[in-house]
């Protein structure tokens, strides 16, 4: 087990973040390439980093040891949900984002930080916390199953295109 201590995002940590994002980005990208671009297809900008820093609860963990002293080794971010009226709350806070360094990966960060977001969670009044993770992400359900999380509901997706035609994002409609 790394020692590292947990705390809120400053834009100073925006250079690890980027390191981290690149990361996730480029493991979604590899499983799902024809949903998530990788990285140096479609780089997270600055400002979407700062903005999530400003409205979202961004923890980040970082090192104590000697060889990582104040060096970022992974984050989480949780964005609230609103949920609506025809829930029992009208909001819950969900992990949307984490990710650990890869030579960081095992060493009990990623339980730290989603111990933290769970603190957090308690700490602002929540009832719950939610957390996903794609299909393919194993190792994440694992970490999620193992900290007390269950399943709550199974997002499905067809395909409406051939893999092969042209990605595009539909022009929004007018309304008259």
């Amino acid at each position: 087990m790394v020692s590292v201590a947990i705390r809120r995002a400053v834009v100073a940590d925006l250079p690890a973040l980027r390191v981290l994002y690149r990361q996730l980005d480029d493991v979604h990208g590899e499983a799902e390439p024809d949903i998530v671009p990788m990285h140096d297809q479609a780089p997270r900008a600055v400002s979407d980093i700062e903005e999530q820093i400003a409205n979202d609860i961004v923890l980040v963990a970082v090192g104590m040891d000697d060889d990582e002293a104040g060096a970022v080794v992974g984050f989480a971010r949780i964005k609230v949900i609103d949920l609506g009226q025809y829930f029992m709350f009208p909001q819950v806070p969900e992990v949307e984002d984490l990710s650990v360094l890869e030579e960081y990966r095992g060493l009990g960060v990623g339980k730290r930080l989603m111990r933290a977001a769970e603190d957090w969670a308690a700490e602002a009044g929540y009832a719950e916390l939610w957390v996903s993770a794609w299909t393919f992400n194993e190792p994440a359900a694992g970490l999620y199953r193992h900290q007390g999380f269950v399943p709550l509901s199974t997002r499905f997706r067809k395909r409406l295109i051939p893999e092969s035609a042209p990605k595009r994002s539909p022009e929004p409609e007018t309304v008259a």
